[in-house]
């Protein structure tokens, strides 16, 4: 379904031509959109590699007393560290140069590095900067794949996978077995350092932010094509005509309740113990 067929389906349930409040009807279908993918999920599964890096340089915690910039020379290809307080840092390199601010404790930060260069940390506030690590070696393009110097290493999920919504399993490793020790919590994936394979992850998916351009398509859960344009126009209609609204909207909880007895969305062959016995 494309954003121009669903507004002729809408203005066809309206009984019109077309619908004229062209932002209503965009509003309408974002938030029949994510009522969709709440009620008949999209799930996903991505799988990505740690191969666990020993980083090429260490260097010693510190604390930025607010005075003069700190400044640490490097020839790497990543590095990682943490800060707490409120400060920056500038990486020049033979990219050219770079500058970061820091607000928060507890801060996370890596990226790619060019070459020879040096990182500069400044500020006229207390801060202190720790886990400071230089590679010689990356495992991918992506920064959240850049180890840090901690027991576990934590990955923002919607880097590895745009869509992300929420994690509907563990971490499962090498084999399809459940990663000792890993987490998938909200939109982290928290893998311990010493695990070195295959990382797979099932996930819901997000729905699209819809645009409101003609031609662009509209992703949605497999059997809910026919209910988008009901839920859509129950919620164009709400605040105009209140009874419409509520006859669309029963409408799209019949079809829905239909959809959910009658579809079988997972089939496997695996065994499933009922009466208890061994």
């Amino acid at each position: 379904m494309t954003y121009n067929d669903l507004c002729a389906e809408v203005a066809a349930l309206g009984f019109e031509d077309t619908v004229e409040k062209k932002d209503n009807l965009l509003f309408s279908a974002r938030r029949a959109l994510g009522m969709i993918f709440t009620e008949r999920p999209i799930y996903k599964s991505v799988a990505f590699y740690q191969n666990p890096l020993s980083p090429c340089k260490v260097f010693k915690d510190f604390a930025h007393d607010g005075g003069a910039p700190i400044r640490i020379s490097f020839t790497a290809k990543a590095y990682s560290f943490k800060t707490a307080g409120i400060g920056s840092y500038l990486i020049s390199d033979e990219s050219g140069e770079r500058r970061f601010d820091f607000t928060c404790e507890d801060t996370d930060h890596r990226g790619f590095l060019y070459g020879e260069g040096y990182i500069e940390f400044s500020g006229g506030y207390f801060y202190s900067v720790y886990g400071i690590a230089f590679f010689d070696k990356i495992s991918g393009p992506l920064a959240a794949l850049i180890p840090t110097l901690s027991e576990k290493q934590e990955y923002n999920a919607r880097d590895v996978a745009k869509d992300f919504m929420s994690p509907c399993s563990l971490p499962l490793g090498n084999g399809g077995v459940p990663i000792k020790g890993a987490e998938a919590c909200g939109g982290k994936i928290i893998i311990p350092t010493e695990y070195e394979g295959r990382v797979v992850l099932s996930y819901k998916a997000a729905p699209q932010r819809l645009t409101g351009e003609a031609g662009e398509e509209i992703i949605l859960p497999d059997g809910t094509e026919h209910l988008f344009a009901l839920l859509v126009a129950a919620y164009v209609w709400l605040d105009e005509d209140a009874e419409k609204a509520q006859y669309y909207m029963s409408l799209y909880r019949d079809a829905l309740s239909a959809v959910r007895f009658y579809d079988r969305s997972v089939i496997n062959n695996a065994y499933h113990e009922t009466l208890g016995w061994a």
